[in-house]
C-alpha cells in the first residue's frame, strides 16, 4: 500500500509539471533503471542551510525546500525500488533452489538407472510406442497370412477330389442355414408375410411400397417396379457410366441400364418366398428406412436397410443407393457374355 502510495504521489508531481502517466508505466520504468545516489554534498548543504535560516529567524530558505523535496523524491524511488526488487530477488533465489534440486534428483536417477540390471531398466517411451506398433503390424499380418492360407486350403480341395467339393459346399449351407436361423429368431413376434399374400399395396407408405416391389417382381410386372424404384443421383450416374461401357451389341439388347435392373430381379436372382419388416427410422419428413428381412425359396436369409423416398406427387419409392453399385457392377459385367434372358 505505501509502495502504491508513493506511485501515485509520483504521478501526481509529474502530472503537474505536465508530464503525463500511468501508475503501472511509472513502475515498468523505474523497475528497469538503476536508481542514482544522492549528491555527496547534498546532506551537508541541508544542515548549513538549515542552520544559517535559523540564526536568521527567517524560516527554511528556498533552497532548502527545493534540497528537501529532491531527498523526499529519492526516498520514495528508494522505496519504490525496494517493494519492487525484493520479490524478484526472492523469486530468482527459489528459482536457483529449486534448480539445484531438480539436478540432484536427476543425478540420483542416472546413479539408480546405472546400478540396476539391464534388463530391468524402464524403456524409453517412444522405443515402447515403436514396439506396439510393430506388434499390431504383426497381428494384422497374421491375419492376412491366415486368410491367405484358408484361401488356398478352400481353392486346393475345390480342384481336388468331387467328395471334398461336396463337403465343402455342406459346410457352406450349414453356415448359411445357421446364420438363417440367427436372423430369424430376432423379434419372432413379427410374422413373415409369405409370397401367395403379397398384392399390389400401392405407394402410400413405405411398408405399402415394399410390399408392392415384392409383389411386381414375383408377377414379373416391370412398369409396377418401375414405378416402385428411384434412382440416387450419384449411383445413376456410375450406372450408366457402367452401361455405356458395355459392348454395343449388349447395350442393344437392353436398351437402358433400368432394363439391367428389371433382368436383374426378375430373371437372374433366386425367388423370394417371405419377408417381413423389422423396424422404420425416420430421416425426415420425406425420407426413412426400413430394416427388413427375405426369405429365399432356397433356404437363405438376408437382412438389408432399404432407404425410401416420398416424391412430389406423395408415393414412397425404394431408392437405389450407392452401396449397390459393387454388385451391380458385377452383374453387368457378366453381361458381356451372358445371353438375353426375357424381355424388358
Amino acid at each position: 500500500m505505501r509502495v502504491e502510495r508513493a506511485l501515485d504521489k509520483l504521478r501526481e508531481r509529474m502530472a503537474r509539471r505536465g508530464i503525463t502517466s500511468t501508475t503501472a508505466a511509472l513502475t515498468v520504468v523505474l523497475a528497469n533503471q538503476t536508481l542514482s545516489a544522492a549528491p555527496a554534498g547534498l546532506a551537508a548543504s541541508i544542515v548549513s542551510a538549515s542552520a544559517a535560516g535559523a540564526a536568521t529567524g527567517g524560516g527554511l530558505s528556498t533552497f532548502t525546500l527545493i534540497a528537501m523535496s529532491q531527498a523526499k523524491t529519492i526516498i520514495v524511488g528508494v522505496v519504490i525500488a525496494a517493494g519492487l526488487v525484493t520479490p524478484l530477488v526472492l523469486q530468482h533465489q527459489e528459482n536457483t533452489r529449486l534448480r539445484a534440486a531438480l539436478e540432484t534428483l536427476r543425478a540420483q536417477m542416472a546413479e539408480r538407472l546405472r546400478s540396476q540390471p539391464a534388463d530391468q531398466r524402464p524403456a524409453d517411451a517412444d522405443e515402447l510406442e515403436r514396439l506396439r506398433r510393430e506388434h499390431s503390424e504383426l497381428i494384422g499380418l497374421r491375419g492376412e497370412v491366415t486368410a491367405l492360407r484358408q484361401r488356398a486350403a478352400a481353392t486346393a480341395k475345390a480342384q481336388g477330389a468331387p467328395e471334398d467339393v461336396d463337403r465343402l459346399k455342406a459346410l457352406k449351407l450349414a453356415g448359411e442355414d445357421a446364420q438363417g436361423q440367427a436372423l430369424l429368431a430376432k423379434s419372432p413376434e413379427i410374422a413373415m408375410l409369405p409370397a401367395q399374400t403379397w398384392e399390389n399395396a400401392g405407394f402410400a407408405t413405405a411398408t405399402a411400397a415394399l410390399q408392392t416391389l415384392n409383389w411386381a417382381v414375383r408377377n414379373h410386372d416391370t412398369n409396377a417396379i418401375a414405378s416402385v424404384l428411384s434412382w440416387d443421383t450419384q449411383a445413376k450416374a456410375r450406372a450408366e457410366a457402367l452401361f455405356a461401357a458395355l459392348p454395343q451389341s449388349v447395350q442393344e439388347r437392353y436398351g437402358s441400364v433400368d432394363a439391367v435392373i428389371f433382368d436383374w430381379a426378375l430373371n437372374r436372382g433366386t425367388p423370394t418366398a417371405s419377408y417381413r419388416v423389422l423396424s422404420q427410422t425416420e430421416q425426415g419428413p420425406d425420407d426413412l428406412t426400413l430394416v427388413e428381412q427375405h426369405q429365399y425359396v432356397d433356404g437363405r436369409v438376408r437382412e438389408n436397410a432399404v432407404q425410401f423416398h416420398r416424391d412430389e406427387t406423395g408415393g414412397w419409392r425404394q431408392v437405389i443407393p450407392p452401396e449397390l453399385l459393387p454388385k451391380l457392377e458385377i452383374v453387368i459385367n457378366d453381361l458381356a457374355g451372358m445371353p438375353p434372358t426375357g424381355g424388358r
